[in-house]
């Protein structure tokens, strides 16, 4: 439309991966392009030896701006970047709701407090005890600051 060639829906699939893609293929009143793809690379094992490797299952955004005539396709730092800074949020994020809720962690027998393996503690004290709530520690102070700030980031907040 108006020399401008767009798409916000481009697939590929073959055996073993795909391809995924969005923006502005060709502007040609720019005389430019600026195209979004991800490739996605299927997950899988081979033997060797022996020995198992786990092929596969990683994603790379690839960027590809420019002119028309030399356009520059590159991996896509600030997607990368995104990505790496999500996941690690998400992890420490986990691992902190998991210290708080008490839920005990894979390979573990009973839990210490009675609850069912699996099952999380509860969040009130127990009367019998009478338990006053744990005062937070700084370093938990440091990791909830730390991942409220990367929230912002990514999400412009």
């Amino acid at each position: 439309r108006n020399g401008v060639v767009s798409t916000q829906d481009l697939s590929v699939k073959a055996p073993g991966w795909k391809l995924s893609g969005n923006g502005t293929l060709v502007d040609l009143g720019r005389d430019t392009i600026d195209f979004h793809l991800l490739v996605e690379i299927d997950e899988a094992t081979v033997t060797s030896s022996e020995t198992e490797y786990d092929l596969g299952g990683y994603s790379l955004p690839i960027a590809c701006s420019g002119s028309i005539n030399g356009p520059r396709c590159l991996p896509d730092a600030e997607q990368i970047i995104a990505a790496a800074v999500t996941t690690a949020v998400q992890e420490r994020l986990g691992n902190f709701l998991q210290d708080r809720l008490g839920t005990p962690q894979q390979g573990q027998g009973t839990a210490t407090d009675g609850t069912a393996p699996g099952e999380a503690q509860p969040l009130v004290p127990d009367e019998a005890t009478d338990a006053p709530p744990t005062e937070q520690q700084p370093e938990e102070d440091a990791t909830d600051q730390l991942i409220n700030r990367a929230l912002d980031r990514l999400f412009g907040n």
